[in-house]
């Protein structure tokens, strides 16, 4: 027995040609079943179906072929001289050999090469779906968790900005109460302003006292009062009053000018004459 070698487009040619199993079988000196094995071992489970398939249709072909020969031979036998009869058979040679079945062979191994690869590509995109499938539970999964995050964090806006505005509206009237209570405090401190007096006693004996005083500061220090002094000691105005009364003048003048820059209403009352009278002049 020969060796069996063979390829996908040795058998490919051959199978173009209308070999069968049988012809394969006598080429390499072989049984059928050894060639089958062979076949077996150098191809894949489906190329050996289609390549099995295909030569069965071989093999009928021959077999429609070799049936319609014997019959036509047969009618011109009965009907023709020999001459006509060798002619007839020349005919259908002629015919089997170059029209439909070529053809037909032709058209067979297109269109099986052709059904061979859209199978081959149709597995391809059955594997290639599967993974897209895989990929789409997963995205859709991610999509789901996205949406249920983007709900929670819309209900949580709009709960967050419908207290906002209700803070908003809050802010708002306070703020008008606000100002109308300042204005309010504005008009009731210039009432106060305008009824408010303050009462000064300049005494003889060189105190002063102050009544009704609560928002006007008038602390006056020594220091203010000592230069205070020094100033007023030289005035002619002072000539009569002894060192305690101009003592007494220094720090009334400083309390006067508190006085009247906060503009509080006062009265000021003297017990000595005589420090009231330097107290006009130098005022």
């Amino acid at each position: 027995m020969a060796r069996i070698n063979l390829t996908g487009r040795y058998m490919n040619e051959k199978l173009k040609r209308g070999w069968t199993a049988e012809d394969f079988a006598a080429h390499f000196s072989s049984s059928v079943e050894d060639f089958l094995s062979a076949l077996e071992k150098n191809f894949s489970t489906k190329a050996v179906s289609q390549m099995k398939h295909r030569m069965n249709k071989n093999a009928k072909k021959k077999e429609c072929c070799f049936t319609s020969i014997v019959s036509i031979q047969a009618e011109e036998t009965i009907k023709s001289t020999d001459g006509e009869f060798t002619s007839a058979i020349n005919d259908i040679e002629d015919y089997s050999s170059e029209s439909q079945i070529d053809i037909l062979k032709r058209r067979e191994s297109d269109l099986s090469n052709l059904i061979f690869s859209m199978e081959s590509e149709h597995c391809d995109l059955i594997s290639l779906r599967a993974s897209q499938r895989a990929e789409f539970k997963c995205q859709k999964q991610r999509l789901a968790s996205l949406i249920e995050k983007l709900e929670k964090a819309k209900s949580e806006f709009e709960i967050t900005f419908s207290e906002w505005k209700k803070t908003g509206l809050e802010m708002k009237t306070l703020s008008a109460s606000l100002k109308q209570q300042k204005l309010e405090l504005r008009s009731v401190r210039k009432q106060l302003q305008s009824l408010q007096k303050v009462f000064i006693f300049a005494y003889s004996s060189g105190e002063l006292e102050i009544e009704n005083n609560s928002d006007v500061d008038l602390t006056v220090t020594t220091a203010d009062v000592a230069i205070k002094f020094g100033k007023l000691i030289d005035l002619s105005a002072v000539d009569s009053l002894a060192i305690k009364e101009v003592r007494q003048l220094a720090r009334l003048l400083l309390l006067m000018k508190k006085i009247q820059a906060s503009k509080v209403q006062f009265e000021l009352t003297f017990e000595n004459e005589k420090l009231e009278a330097a107290y006009n002049d130098i005022r």
